[in-house]
């Protein structure tokens, strides 16, 4: 795991891909006073030696335990994250300005991943999933992945409790994507004199509908879940029960209603 640091090594944050993570990578970018040069990510500054934290053994993870720095995450209902992902990289509909030639050479890119993959390690061909919305499909995808790999092999749906190590790191403050600006306050109200915090503090992020009620499916993924089978749905709970758990959402009965019996 990979906790970002800043000049005064007071702050460190463990990022989470699809859970306001261009934010924090951005933040965190500020606070070091690093410009993105051509060709670089922001993903690619926060993970930076020069500005991480970086654990790989238990005894490391214990080392970081102990370090006096203000350890803290932001994560996201699992479901609305599987979605966000989902429609970012696999199904484009919630961002009109990025319908271009480039932006839909992606989304065949990642489609044929998914092709691929289950061709490989599913032994489905395609008359197996003709019949099947991408949905469906990348649903089957993600719990095949989490279920049978030793190794995370993307970081964008992986269970956070996972990348980040929550049952092994001590966090003194978990943030949620829903609460963002109510908890974006309380981490700056502890450091007064980082100006960073305190510009984010006064820039309201969220405007919106799906995300601004913590256990609420919202309306811009309800019409995903509702293409899967209860069972399925149930099954994905499985695997991110302990982000559920972690983050403090309830059990997603909501979304379960949504499936086909």
């Amino acid at each position: 795991m990979m906790l970002s640091t800043e000049p005064t090594k007071q702050i460190a944050f463990c990022h989470v891909p699809k859970a306001s993570s261009s934010t924090w990578m951005k933040a965190f970018g500020s606070m070091n006073h690093i410009k993105i040069r051509a060709g670089e990510t922001d993903h690619k500054i926060v993970t930076s030696p020069n500005i991480s934290i970086h654990a790989t053994t238990y005894y490391d993870m214990k080392l970081l335990n102990e370090l006096p720095q203000f350890k803290f995450i932001f994560v996201r209902h699992p479901f609305e994250r599987l979605g966000s992902f989902f429609h970012m990289f696999y199904y484009q509909i919630y961002y009109p300005n990025k319908v271009q030639k480039e932006w839909k050479e992606h989304l065949i890119k990642h489609q044929q991943i998914l092709v691929d993959y289950e061709i490989r390690h599913m032994n489905k061909l395609g008359k197996d999933t003709k019949n099947e919305t991408l949905f469906q499909r990348f649903a089957d995808i993600v719990i095949h992945q989490v279920s049978t790999s030793n190794t995370i092999s993307q970081t964008h749906f992986w269970p956070y409790t996972e990348l980040c190590r929550a049952c092994l790191v001590s966090y003194d403050f978990i943030g949620n994507v829903e609460t963002f600006d109510d908890d974006i306050q309380k981490i700056a109200d502890r450091f007064p004199k980082n100006q960073v915090l305190q510009e984010m503090r006064n820039s309201k992020r969220l405007n919106c509908r799906s995300n601004c009620g913590a256990n609420d499916v919202g309306s811009k993924y309800e019409g995903d879940y509702k293409q899967l089978k209860q069972e399925t749905i149930v099954r994905l709970y499985k695997i991110y029960k302990n982000d559920f758990e972690f983050g403090g959402y309830d059990y997603p009965h909501t979304y379960i209603g949504y499936g086909i019996p």
